[in-house]
């Protein structure tokens, strides 16, 4: 069983400005696990739960239909259940972990826009997950900006974004690793009916 919630609420800040806020949660087990434990009681079933806690928001500026300044972020709270000791005597503990983005974009000419996006996690991204890997983990960190530039030439519906993204990686136990940049062209497109957007 997993149990999720979000509560929000949209806060009009003047004629041309908007807020949006919300608070969010879930809890429930993640995975389940048998263990052999040869010399003491043999086989144990655990369960592995996490409680998730996070804040979020959307603030939005725009004088006219041709400028525009929406600044975005979100940061989650992370405790959970881990595995250690996978390769002798497993044991559970548990862990506190936390991540957060916050960008910033603005639209001029109607038709363009540059962005600016910074963000922070726990653990270390782009390893595969598991239980016994760096991107599950207290201890290692990854810290990411990302900048873009886009263009709209249909209004709400279709855009082009060319971006790119660098990673460093602040690992524990003097081991090191490499930063990474990656660059990206990404075509966003919608269809169909839908309603006005208004924030």
């Amino acid at each position: 069983m997993i149990f999720v919630g979000r509560l929000g609420s949209f806060f009009p800040m003047g004629d041309f400005s908007n807020l949006d806020f919300g608070l969010n949660g879930s809890y429930g087990n993640y995975a389940k696990f048998s263990f052999y434990f040869p010399d003491t009681i043999g086989f144990s079933s655990e369960m592995l739960t996490y409680i998730y806690g996070g804040v979020d928001f959307k603030f939005k500026y725009k004088p006219d239909s041709y400028t525009s300044l929406t600044v975005q972020g979100e940061g989650i709270l992370n405790h959970r259940d881990v595995i250690s000791g996978i390769d002798v005597e497993p044991v559970i503990e548990s862990i506190n972990t936390f991540g957060a983005f916050i960008y910033f974009d603005y639209q001029f000419l109607k038709q363009f826009s540059i962005g600016l996006k910074y963000d922070f996690t726990y653990g270390i991204t782009g390893d595969v997950p598991s239980f016994n890997t760096l991107a599950n983990d207290d201890i290692n960190k990854t810290n990411g900006i990302e900048y873009w530039v886009g263009y709209y030439p249909i209004e709400e519906t279709l855009a082009l974004r060319l971006g790119a993204q660098h990673l460093i990686f602040d690992l524990a136990d003097n081991l090191e690793k490499e930063s990474e940049t990656t660059i990206t062209l990404q075509l966003l497109f919608s269809l169909g009916p839908h309603k006005a957007h208004q924030f």
